[in-house]
């Protein structure tokens, strides 16, 4: 297969030979070169000055913050070790646990911010995702067992992702966005560094499975927000064969081959309000529907794994209460149930090749991360990363209408620490859209708890958990309802006394602090203070600057910033800010490219210009995510602070 525009794949395979054994050393010293800038806070009227934390409060603070995350859970192939990443103060670790004895073996350290590891089939390599300014352009390191390098790709100002292994022969999947005129796509990358397209299509894609033989792929292409598809897609021509009618509007998130590898498991909402377990045959010639295996009307199949060995399977179940952990003997369509607990929340899960091992990653409102090994024939499980606990808050699940009948729900986070009631209160909006509210441990919930400050925390509509008709309710024009949201969930806390108006705040990250501008300059009267990270203030610019793949996916959630230009300019904050009459603080991550910097940026000198009261913490080396354990701290710091001074 040549690819368009001039670059062949020999061509590539130069440029991927001469990024693998040199870029690496360059980005190093690019990174080095760079003026160590340090976080920057500027503020107009009243945001200039704010109270300091008190002495226990900062102590408070680095507990919260200073014990590292480990994610991106993976257990080896023998069910004998869990590999994990470690990310900590200027960089991460990356892990491996011993799960006979629990003992804690680094394998290797970055002085970047590692943000996915997959281990191979054989465990005999691992592969991570560095972001070495903290943006979405990623590079691809892979290492062996032992913690040495084997390969460094970097193709500068590209997301270069490893989105899975070959089964046959340990060959590295990549996708690639962004490198000059190269197709968007998924390569594969074998050990001499030779790569070659596997599948090419606009939109994610990622490797869901491949054959033994190496022969056949299981790829997940998803061309918009809320729609996904999924191809048999033959390695040697690249032929893609669509599994399910391309006409369906529906999501689907995971795909394996069955043991005999007659059939595959599909994770899907297809025909159905909910996620379940569907099995489809690989050898109809023609797209089919698949048939399903186990489903639930009030819960979503969230993470489904089969072991490699005996028919075993796994799956998480989650409600917006709580997650389900059940495991299987499935053989076929045929499914028996062997043991069933339930979890607060279920990050991760990561299955054994030798049939009756799985490692997950869980959590709840008030025990961090929590990392336990499970044997499926033997109680109990066995703790391999204990979890901290200090007295904190265990949150209220409620439910509540909206204006127009809409049934929502939310976590209600009380305040201990004051005396007369209410007091201040803070409405906290997820990011995504596409995502839930749940009762994971939040350590901003918990020290702003321990300030004084209660935290209401709703899933409105265009969440997920709730169905598919509830999380496509803000799609397009349908957000100005979402955005109503906001003043029903204000409504519900006043008429409970939970709060008064002018001590109400609100915040949230990315889609959330979108939700934050929205609230304040839609519903001015409620709110005695906001703050926003990360967060959109006009579509039009979004889609102007945002990430090409990004903009891409998102008009079928937002609009089509060509034809709908009327519609998001009116549900953009920017053009509202006048109406603002509380005090605003801005936070982005510099190098933010999901949503970019000068979303919060412009605002700011927009708020400057109207003389408004309003903060911009900007963080250097950092993008939409915030990795570094510092900058952690400071932006929890200055959350606080802020509520503080103004509720």
């Amino acid at each position: 297969m040549q690819i368009p525009d001039g670059h062949s794949s020999k061509n590539l395979k130069t440029i991927m030979k001469h990024q693998s054994t040199t870029c690496l050393n360059q980005g190093l010293n690019m990174q080095n070169s760079i003026d160590p800038a340090q976080p920057r806070y500027e503020a107009n009227g009243t945001g200039k000055n704010l109270p300091a934390l008190t002495a226990d409060q900062n102590r408070l603070l680095q507990y919260l913050t200073k014990s590292a995350d480990c994610f991106s859970l993976q257990i080896s192939h023998d069910g004998k070790y869990i590999y994990y990443i470690k990310n900590e103060k200027a960089g991460s670790s990356i892990i491996s646990r011993n799960i006979a004895n629990g003992d804690e073996i680094p394998l290797y350290k970055h002085h970047s911010f590692v943000s996915s590891l997959k281990a191979s089939p054989s465990s005999e390599k691992i592969s991570l995702d560095v972001s070495l300014d903290g943006s979405i352009n990623t590079q691809v390191l892979t290492i062996n067992s032992a913690g040495e390098t084997v390969r460094q790709i970097q193709i500068p100002n590209t997301i270069c992702q490893a989105s899975g292994w070959m089964k046959n022969a340990d060959n590295l999947v990549v996708w690639i966005s962004g490198f000059d005129k190269t197709p968007r796509g998924l390569y594969i990358i074998d050990d001499a560094v030779a790569w070659r397209p596997l599948f090419i299509a606009r939109g994610r894609s990622w490797l869901a499975d491949s054959s033994r033989d190496g022969r056949k792929a299981l790829v997940i292409n998803r061309p918009e927000r809320g729609l996904s598809h999924l191809y048999l897609v033959d390695c040697s021509t690249q032929e893609a064969k669509p599994l399910i009618p391309l006409s369906l509007e529906a999501e689907i998130h995971f795909a394996q081959f069955s043991q005999c590898e007659k059939y595959i498991y599909i994770v899907s909402n297809i025909n159905s309000d909910r996620y379940y377990l569907g099995i489809i045959s690989t050898i109809e010639d023609s797209p089919m529907l698949p048939a399903i295996i186990q489903a639930y009307e009030d819960a979503d199949l969230s993470i489904f794994s089969m072991l490699k060995k005996g028919g075993a399977a796994a799956a998480c179940w989650t409600t917006p209460r709580s997650t389900m952990l059940e495991t299987y003997n499935l053989i076929g369509s045929q499914l028996q149930t062997r043991r069933k607990r339930a979890f607060a929340h279920i990050r991760e899960l990561s299955s054994a090749i030798d049939g009756k091992t799985i490692a997950i990653s869980s959590s709840s409102a008030t025990t961090p991360s929590t990392i336990h090994a499970l044997d499926l024939d033997i109680n109990p499980d066995k703790v391999i990363v204990p979890s901290r606990n200090r007295d904190f808050v265990e949150p209220e699940y409620i439910t509540l209408q909206a204006s127009d009948g809409l049934e929502m729900a939310g976590w209600l986070y009380q305040a201990r620490s004051i005396a007369s009631r209410p007091g201040p209160m803070v409405i906290s909006f997820h990011g995504g859209p596409e995502a839930q509210e749940t009762s994971a441990f939040n350590p901003l919930y918990q020290f702003l708890l321990k300030t004084g400050i209660a935290i209401f925390a709703p899933n409105v509509r265009g969440s997920t958990g709730f169905g598919k008709k509830f999380a496509e309710m803000d799609n397009g024009i349908l957000r100005k309802n979402a955005v109503h949201d906001i003043k029903d969930c204000v409504e519900w806390i006043l008429k409970n006394g939970l709060g008064t108006a002018g001590r109400i705040g609100i915040m949230g990250s990315s889609y959330g602090g979108y939700m934050t501008m929205m609230g304040m300059t839609e519903f001015p009267e409620y709110f005695g203070a906001g703050v926003s990270t990360c967060g959109m203030s006009s579509f039009l610019t979004f889609f102007k600057d945002t990430t090409p793949y990004m903009a891409e996916i998102s008009k079928r959630e937002y609009g089509n910033p060509k034809k709908d230009f009327a519609l998001l300019k009116s549900l953009s904050p920017y053009y509202k800010l006048a109406s603002l009459n509380a005090p605003i603080l801005l936070i982005h991550g510099e190098n933010d490219g999901n949503v970019p910097y000068t979303e919060s940026l412009t605002a700011f000198k927009k708020l400057t210009t109207l003389k408004k009261d309003s903060g911009l913490l900007s963080i250097p080396n950092e993008g939409h995510c915030i990795f570094d354990k510092e900058n952690q701290a400071l932006i929890y710091e200055y959350i606080t602070r802020w509520f503080l001074r103004f509720l």
